[in-house]
C-alpha cells in the first residue's frame, strides 16, 4: 500500500480452492522461486551504494550557555567544553549512533579517529525481539 512493500500471506480454506487445485500446480509456483542475483545488478546496485551521500554528525560537546552568554559572543571567543580532549565522542550516521571516536588532527585539518563500532540498528532490533520472546515466554 503506497509505498510499504513487504510480503503478505493469505489463508485460503482448501474447499474455496479445491476447484482450482489442477491449476495450481508445482511449476506455476516456479516463477517464484528464490534466484542467486545477477552479477550485472550486483555491480550496478554495489556502484550506486559507495557513490551515495549520507549525513554524519558528531557531537562535540552539550554545554549550556545563558542568553547572556550567547548575546555577548564575538568572533575569536572560546567556549569552555565539559568533555575532555581523552572522552570519546558519538559518531552518527543519517541520525542513528554507529561509531565512537577522538577529536584529533590530521594534516592540519580537523579530524575524528574511529575508536569502535557501536551496535547496528539490526543488531538493536534482533536484541529487543530476543527480550521480547524472554518475557512472553
Amino acid at each position: 500500500m503506497g509505498e510499504t512493500r513487504g510480503i503478505i500471506n493469505l489463508c485460503i480454506p482448501f474447499n474455496t480452492i479445491e476447484p482450482l487445485s489442477n491449476k495450481l500446480t508445482s511449476d506455476t509456483w516456479s516463477a517464484y522461486k528464490k534466484k542467486s542475483p545477477d552479477l550485472r545488478q550486483q555491480l550496478n546496485l554495489e556502484a550506486s551504494v559507495s557513490k551515495s551521500k549520507i549525513a554524519m554528525r558528531v557531537e562535540l560537546d552539550n554545554s549550556k550557555l545563558t542568553a547572556g552568554e550567547v548575546l555577548n559572543l564575538a568572533v575569536g571567543d572560546v567556549i569552555m567544553c565539559n568533555k575532555g580532549s581523552a572522552q570519546s565522542l558519538t559518531v552518527e550516521l543519517e541520525g542513528s549512533p554507529v561509531f565512537t571516536a577522538f577529536p584529533g588532527v590530521y594534516k592540519g585539518h580537523k579530524a575524528i579517529s574511529i575508536e569502535k563500532m557501536l551496535a547496528i540498528p539490526r543488531d538493536v532490533i534482533e536484541e529487543r525481539l530476543k527480550k521480547s520472546d524472554a518475557a512472553t515466554g
